[in-house]
C-alpha cells in the first residue's frame, strides 16, 4: 500500500524564499532562475561560509551574515549554513522550496558539476576554491550521504510542521523545477506530485 504523505501547494508566495536539498541538485540554478524572474536578492550559502582556498568563515560571522539577509524582506537563499539557522529560515519564509531527488540523482549532477569545474569553478564560489580534484570529490560524496541519511528526512520533518503555517514546494525531477520555473514566469499555479514523504527523523537530530 503506497504511504500516505501531506502536500502543500505547488507554487512561489511572497518575497522570503528558502531553498534546501541535497548536494547536486540545482539548488543556486533555480535560485537564480527565480530571482531573475522574481527581481529578488539572491544569496548562495556557499559564498558566505566559505572564504578564498576553502577557508571556512568563523562560524559566528557566518551566522551573523546569514541573519541579517534573513531578517531582510526580500530573499531567496540556498544551501545550509548551521542546523540553528536552518530551522529559523524554515520558520521565517513565505515559500520554502525541498529538491527531494533519489540519491543517484544528486550523485550524478553532482559528479557532472565536479567534471565541468575543470573549466572553471562555479561562480556562486569565492575565489581559488577549486573543486576538480579527488580529495574534494571524495569528501563530497561522504557529506551527500550524510545529508542523504540525517538531513534529509529531518528536513522532511520541519517542512511537515512547516507545511500547516507556510508554503512549501516538494520537487523529485527535474521536471517539477523547470515546470515551477515556468509556472512562476506565467503566474500559473501547478500541482504535480509534490508530496512529503513521511520518514521519521533520526533519533537525537
Amino acid at each position: 500500500m503506497r504511504e500516505r504523505r501531506d502536500t502543500c501547494k505547488f507554487m512561489i508566495q511572497g518575497t522570503r524564499i528558502a531553498i534546501i536539498g541535497n548536494a547536486g541538485g540545482g539548488k543556486s540554478t533555480l535560485a537564480r532562475k527565480l530571482g531573475q524572474v522574481l527581481n529578488i536578492p539572491v544569496t548562495h550559502v556557499d559564498s558566505i561560509q566559505y572564504q578564498s582556498g576553502w577557508l571556512r568563515t568563523p562560524k559566528e560571522e557566518c551566522d551573523q551574515v546569514l541573519s541579517d539577509i534573513a531578517n531582510g524582506e526580500r530573499w531567496i537563499i540556498d544551501g545550509f549554513g548551521s542546523d540553528e539557522l536552518i530551522e529559523r529560515r524554515i520558520e521565517i519564509a513565505d515559500t520554502v522550496l525541498f529538491l527531494d531527488f533519489p540519491i543517484w540523482r544528486h550523485y550524478w549532477w553532482a559528479l557532472k558539476r565536479q567534471l565541468a569545474a575543470r573549466n572553471g569553478q562555479r561562480e556562486e564560489l569565492p575565489n581559488n576554491c577549486p573543486e576538480f580534484n579527488f580529495a574534494y570529490t571524495k569528501k563530497l560524496m561522504n557529506v551527500m550521504w550524510l545529508v542523504h541519511k540525517e538531513y534529509t528526512p529531518w528536513f522532511r520533518q520541519l517542512l511537515k510542521v512547516k507545511c500547516k503555517s507556510g508554503n512549501v514546494v516538494v520537487m523529485h525531477s527535474p521536471e517539477e523545477m523547470e515546470r515551477l520555473v515556468r509556472g512562476t514566469e506565467t503566474g500559473t499555479q501547478l500541482r504535480p506530485d509534490n508530496r512529503l514523504q513521511s520518514v521519521p527523523a533520526k533519533p537525537g537530530r
